[in-house]
């Protein structure tokens, strides 16, 4: 029996988790169905929690206990409660969509849909990740240091003690993955002393696998590096500089996908065998805010691709799924752009799936630029010939 069946609430919430994913990548499927999965989903994980504590709080499937009650609890219990704010907005637009068939705002949709992944990740790794081991793998949920990663990342500019706290958790637990290390995913409940001071003996007893002598070099040094700045009270400096470090090792040892099992088209452009995180993510071909540049890069990529069939053969046979609505067929990727590997999707039309994000200037920019780096990419590899190549292990 899996390890996973004696937990059953905790169960419960991973399959409405993965509903969610589903109907949020589809045209299909109310947004308001999607927000009363994530917030059943956050609920049982929170009695799943409690329940490991001996708080039997739980009456029927149709007389709960509620939310607020579970947030109490959690909290007078020691447990951590990741992006609370989001917690309390998803409840929100919860009632507003059961009780009053209100559709959540497109802008507050996508942010919820893409914070609930942080959140999932983070109380599913920090409650029951040891318990779990390997099973976790096979969950659908981003890695825990992406999901860190992307907490240092919201933080960063507006409150540099969490953004700190964040980055340097990221990084210790990328390392323990990257060394394949068993985990207890606490590095986000420690302060950030401590936290430094487990990094600085991990690195220092690290045995690595292969990656370039002066990313290891480098990283090497950070301990030393940030425990100077801290003693100097700088926190925005170490939060920076311990981000850069992550991504340089995320850049050569990626989070959400095995470099060992991609093909390497560039050095900033692989075609993995497939994503650790795909499940626990969305693509879109467009949104609302998208931009004209983004458009434009889209038309040339598309342009590029129909130039050259040797290229898209070497593609490979693509993904294919199909259900009552049609069938989609379909070849991911994923592009370094310096600080982090930002996934994709090319459709078999070149049409270009980005990640999915929330409604605003900044995340218009994002997808933009990534748009653009795509092309760029590409027309890197048809000028170099590269794409031939066999996997990124057979170069």
């Amino acid at each position: 029996m899996r390890t996973l069946d004696g937990y059953p609430f905790l169960k419960a919430a991973l399959d409405d988790m993965l509903l969610a994913s589903e109907l949020t990548g589809r045209t299909v499927g109310s947004p308001r169905h999607v927000i009363c999965l994530l917030y059943d989903a956050v609920e049982f994980v929170l009695y799943e929690s409690l329940f490991a504590l001996d708080q039997d709080i739980y009456k029927n499937g149709q007389n709960t206990i509620g939310l607020d009650a579970a947030i109490a609890l959690c909290k007078s219990n020691g447990i951590d409660l990741p992006l609370l704010g989001t917690i309390r907005r998803i409840q929100k637009h919860r009632g507003d969509a059961k009780h009053h068939a209100q559709t959540p705002h497109e802008a507050a949709f996508a942010k919820m849909t893409g914070e609930f992944r942080i959140i999932a990740s983070r109380l599913v790794h920090e409650r029951f990740g040891q318990v779990l081991g390997n099973e976790l793998q096979g969950l659908g949920l981003l890695p825990y240091h992406v999901a860190l990663y992307e907490c240092y990342r919201k933080y960063r500019t507006h409150n540099w003690n969490l953004a700190l706290r964040f980055a340097l958790s990221a990084l210790l637990h990328k390392h323990r993955a990257m060394l394949g290390c068993i985990d207890d995913y606490s590095g986000a409940l420690r302060e950030p002393s401590g936290i430094l001071e487990l990094l600085a003996k991990e690195i220092a007893s690290g045995t690595y696998p292969p990656a370039p002598a002066e990313v290891l070099s480098a990283l090497k040094q950070v301990p030393e590096q940030l425990g100077a700045l801290l003693s100097n009270g700088q926190i925005r400096e170490a939060a920076e500089k311990t981000g850069q470090a992550y991504a340089s090792v995320d850049g050569v040892l990626p989070g959400v996908f095995d470099i060992r099992k991609s093909r390497r088209i560039t050095y900033c452009l692989m075609q993995p065998q497939g994503l650790i995180i795909r499940r626990a993510m969305s693509w879109s071909k467009w949104q609302r805010f998208d931009t004209e540049g983004k458009k434009h890069a889209e038309t040339r990529l598309r342009n590029l691709l129909e130039a050259h069939p040797d290229m898209v053969q070497a593609f490979g046979p693509p993904y294919y799924m199909e259900d009552d609505d049609g069938y989609w067929r379909w070849w991911e990727f994923a592009v370094f752009d310096g600080t982090r590997w930002h996934t994709f999707r090319l459709d078999d039309h070149f049409g270009l799936s980005l990640e999915s994000g929330s409604l605003s200037d900044e995340d218009a920019k994002r997808r933009e630029d990534v748009a653009k780096l795509i092309v760029s990419e590409f027309e890197r590899a048809s000028r170099e010939s590269v794409l031939l190549l066999g996997s990124d292990q057979d170069n």
